[in-house]
């Protein structure tokens, strides 16, 4: 069965599918739990009822975060975020997260922001949340826009990702740094005036 990614699910409704992802949240209900399961392109919820004894029992040692692919019939449900779920029926581990991770990745409400150096020290966690997502989300479109006004303009660009030396206009040594971005400088050719 081929994967899809969640996005699309709503043209599968009333079909068998696949689905890959992470584990964001698992409640657990007594008789059902409930699996959200999160993509690149979006959440979608799984109901685990305890007659699928092998995903149900499964959902007991799978960890948060952890990368996982489901198997199961999509359907309406008003009550279900987005309208649809999945009532799973195969669930296998691709990849098992560590229980207890080093910076959270779905934050609580009113709970405290992890320390900005733990955080760049585990970015690729951190892009995980989508606040933090969007902000590169922002820069790919701007930087997409300063491409193509470089092409427009024939100008030349230089990238760097972290520390840039240069020397000033004054002579002076200068340097600038990022942790996410990209610094560019621009060569704007001479001035024909």
């Amino acid at each position: 069965m081929q994967r899809v990614q969640i996005k699309y699910l709503k043209e599968y409704v009333g079909k068998k599918t696949t689905v890959c992802g992470w584990v964001q949240t698992i409640r657990d209900q007594g008789s059902i739990k409930f699996l959200i399961l999160r993509d690149v392109t979006g959440t979608i919820q799984a109901v685990v009822l305890k007659s699928a004894v092998e995903a149900f029992e499964f959902l007991k040692d799978v960890s948060l975060e952890s990368v996982v692919c489901i198997e199961g019939m999509v359907k309406e449900e008003k009550q279900a975020p987005g309208g649809i779920e999945i009532a799973l029926e195969k669930i296998s581990l691709l990849s098992k997260s560590y229980p207890e991770l080093p910076i959270p990745v779905m934050s609580e409400k009113g709970g405290d922001e992890t320390e900005q150096t733990k955080r760049f020290d585990w970015r690729w966690l951190d892009l995980r949340k989508e606040e933090k997502l969007q902000i590169f989300k922002v820069w790919t479109e701007l930087e997409k826009h300063n491409v193509a006004l470089q092409s427009d303009d024939d100008l030349n660009s230089i990238s760097n990702v972290g520390n840039f030396d240069f020397t000033g206009a004054d002579g002076k040594n200068e340097s600038c740094s990022s942790e996410y971005t990209t610094d560019c400088v621009y060569d704007l050719g001479q001035s024909t005036n």
